[in-house]
């Protein structure tokens, strides 16, 4: 979970980075909510990086 997560938060900021520069990697595939996706692709890759972290905790 920890690494889908991880790569989730990096293409939500490459996304947002490029969105930035001009280029939006995300408008074909979801139209006008392209301009939202950068953050939700980051809020949930850190949900699922924390899932990740408390489910190594549990099973020490």
């Amino acid at each position: 979970m920890k690494i889908i997560g991880v790569i989730l938060i990096v293409i939500g900021v490459v996304d947002l980075g490029l969105s930035w520069m001009g280029t939006d990697i995300t408008y074909q595939f979801v139209g006008e909510f392209s301009a939202y996706t950068p953050w939700i692709l980051m809020v949930a890759g850190g949900f699922l990086f924390r899932q990740g972290m408390s489910s190594d905790d549990t099973e020490d």
